[in-house]
């Protein structure tokens, strides 16, 4: 009855993180390599391994309901779930496993090679979204400057002859509807992984950050409707957004490369720790105190109170889980567990330490291939938004100013004989939209900006509040060329002259 419980409860979890399956299924089989070094059971090797909050932990739960509740054993288990599941990858680990605990194989020695497999199927496949990453974002960047030259070539169009409300609503929406659809190709073309901490414990190291949003944001709205209804210009509206949300964005910022130098700073703390351990045949609180935290400068602050506390004889488990906490970092979370499990059920602290210390090495060596091409990415980004808004709202106003020099030439022009067919091809031109146009322009910009500011985001990665530092960039372009687009067109129509 229980089993029947717990299985729909463990699907609910894998079907909402299916796109981390990689990345999970590389982290359970590093623990249970670390852990089956210690010579666990099988029972309790299966046991454990559902427990983790993994996605890929129902598909080991099954097998453990399986063996236990049909009395099957684990080898027909495997292959029982294996042939039941989906997901092409899992089915052929559940399969080689299966053939492996029939033979006879040792867990210990499967487990290894399917970790060191496991391992550079994750490097490649990595390696494989960020080429396809790399050509899509260059090809995003054509995809968005093509969205734009819609809507310019509508402000032209109209001026010509009328189009009709219905088909500049609908260029307008295809214009969006693009952009929105480069930033999700975008999106699904990262790999996928967790930086920040998840889980019960997060929110304890990113106090500051979740404290900026909640004051800074619904202080822009507030900020934003009282300048609306003051008739403030749009172009000031977006400069103080974004002089608000800009330090939220530097703090989170901030607080994801702190979590990517604690991140650095992991394989080599597990490594030493591990190995003087086993050399001296002590308890890791013991030899923490004689570890030289020089070489480890961003996680000696935590492994200080890690320390103090374990002599303190809290409880190891509790001071660890605040080690965890305090460091914000998923990858420090995952890597201690397969480090103290391992060591927990009477492995060796040396080979588990290495074995935990390949899964943060390998996603740090990854993580800075992806921030060379993410980095670039965004501040490009910056740049083609910059030049787009100000093209638009600069062809607007030069649209608007045109109008009104015809009207005046046709005013003038008017009072003197034969002047209504010296501007009659003037009075060829439609210029009933552009007023609409004009009011629309800021809109049209603020989309762009949303979604130009998602697509830096995703292609990032890492903390979620580092949108806003990418909005507030975006929303920092748009201020500028709404403010200096009408100042440049002014100064270009002030040189003209007006015939008499």
């Amino acid at each position: 009855m229980n089993s029947t419980k717990s299985s729909p409860k463990r699907s609910e979890k894998a079907s909402s993180n299916e796109a981390l399956l990689d990345f999970d299924l590389l982290h359970h089989l590093t623990y249970l390599s670390a852990v089956s070094a210690a010579g666990v059971g099988r029972s309790q090797l299966f046991d454990l391994a559902s427990k983790l909050p993994l996605c890929t932990s129902h598909y080991f739960g099954d097998i453990q309901d399986v063996a236990k509740n049909m009395n099957y054993e684990y080898a027909e288990a495997c292959r029982i779930v294996g042939e039941t599941t989906k997901r092409e990858e899992v089915q052929s680990l559940l399969m080689r496993l299966a053939a492996a605990l029939a033979s006879g194989e040792p867990e210990m020695d499967f487990l290894n090679t399917e970790a060191q497999v496991q391992g550079e199927i994750y490097s490649n496949s990595f390696e494989r979204k960020l080429d396809s990453l790399r050509k899509w974002t260059d090809g995003y960047s054509a995809l968005v400057i093509s969205a734009g030259l819609i809507v310019v070539i509508a402000i032209i169009s109209t001026m010509i002859y009328d189009l009709g409300m219905p088909t500049l609503i609908t260029l307008i929406a295809v214009t969006i509807l693009v952009s929105a659809f480069g930033a999700w190709i975008i999106h699904i073309s990262t790999p996928k992984e967790v930086k920040p901490l998840s889980g019960p414990s997060a929110g304890v190291s990113d106090k500051v950050p979740r404290f900026l949003f909640a004051l800074t944001v619904p202080a822009v709205l507030v900020a934003s409707a009282v300048m609306t209804v003051l008739h403030v210009r749009a172009g000031w509206i977006l400069l103080v957004d974004a002089v608000m949300l800009f330090p939220l964005g530097v703090v989170a910022s901030r607080y994801d490369a702190i979590i990517t130098e604690r991140d650095r700073d992991l394989p080599t703390f597990l490594r030493v720790l591990g190995s003087t351990a086993s050399s001296l045949g002590t308890t890791l609180g013991e030899v923490m105190g004689r570890i030289d935290l020089r070489s480890i400068p961003h996680l000696a602050p935590f492994i200080k109170r890690l320390h103090a506390r374990l002599r303190a004889q809290v409880n190891p488990e509790l001071c660890w889980q605040y080690f965890v906490a305090e460091t914000g970092s998923e990858l420090v979370g995952r890597s201690v567990r397969v480090f103290l499990d391992g060591v927990r059920m009477g492995g060796d602290a040396g080979e588990v330490s290495t074995r935990a210390s390949v899964l943060a090495m390998k996603l740090n060596l990854l993580r800075a291939k992806r921030r060379i091409v993410a980095t670039t990415f965004g501040w490009l980004t910056v740049i083609l938004h910059a030049t787009l808004a100000f093209l638009l709202i600069f062809i607007t106003e030069i649209v608007g100013g045109f109008g009104k020099m015809i009207e005046t030439v046709a005013t003038s022009a008017g009072n003197q004989s034969g002047g209504m067919s010296a501007v009659s091809s003037a009075f060829s031109f439609n210029f009933q939209n552009v007023a609409i146009f004009q009011w629309m322009v800021m809109p049209i910009a603020i989309c762009l900006a949303l979604i130009n500011a998602a697509a830096s985001h995703v292609a990032d990665g890492g903390y979620f509040h580092k949108f806003w530092f990418h909005l507030s960039l975006m929303l920092l372009a748009t201020a500028a060329a709404s403010i200096i687009a009408p100042e440049f067109m002014k100064l270009i129509f002030k040189s003209s002259t007006i015939p008499p």
